[in-house]
């Protein structure tokens, strides 16, 4: 199974971090250093082990989801807790700048084609309460709090069943609120935003024709 493992930037042998029961799919380094965010789907039931064991392949489509969820490794205490847990899976989670919270986004289950119907959230790390961010009928994605920790740029649109419509950048106070819309003359796709180090600027990539 993937695992996390450390090296020294200055070479030698890498070891061996994390023994995560499943596969490791993605993970990010809290910016004090001290924990490491990282999902990892849900481990298979006692049931499905057995079909598996016996060769019973026989699958109901769209029956049952391994939905992934988020998880945080203390660096310390070398162990691992979970933070999210239902019927929803977790993708595209980052750190707030203090190490505090995390902001990731969440949909019902794991078809491709159900990626419009997606949602931001927060989760504080110390109480491990999960706070709805924002919500709205079409796709939300791609959230990045801005320098100081106080803003959360994302982007959105708000079409539901469909992929095909621009998104626009949209900026929501962190604690929650009302989220802006900015860019709505602009005829392009607003992707993934990349705060500049004052936060005072957003870039973004976008494509032109085909």
């Amino acid at each position: 199974r993937t695992q996390i493992f450390v090296m020294p930037i200055d070479g030698g042998e890498a070891w061996q971090l994390t023994k995560h029961k499943e596969n490791i799919q993605s993970f990010r380094i809290s910016p004090d250093g001290k924990k490491i965010a990282f999902t990892s789907r849900d481990a298979l039931s006692e049931e499905d082990k057995k079909k598996q064991k016996d060769k019973d392949d026989a699958v109901v489509v769209d029956e049952k989801f391994r939905m992934t969820h988020l998880w945080i490794f203390c660096m310390g205490c070398k162990k691992a807790t979970r933070l999210t847990e239902g019927s929803f899976t977790v993708s595209d989670f980052r750190w707030s700048p203090d190490s505090k919270s995390i902001v990731y986004v969440s949909r019902p289950n794991t078809k491709v084609n159900e990626s419009w119907n997606s949602d931001i959230w927060v989760v504080d790390l110390e109480d491990k309460k999960l706070k709805l961010l924002f919500k709205n009928p079409g796709p939300d994605s791609s959230p990045r709090w801005s320098p100081d920790g106080k803003s959360i740029a994302f982007a959105s649109h708000p079409h539901s069943k469909t992929s095909t419509w621009y998104n626009k950048l949209h900026l929501i106070p962190a604690d929650g609120g009302g989220a802006r819309v900015l860019l709505e003359e602009f005829d392009l796709n607003f992707s993934s935003p990349i705060w500049s180090p004052d936060g005072k600027t957003i870039f973004w990539s976008t494509g032109e024709r085909t």
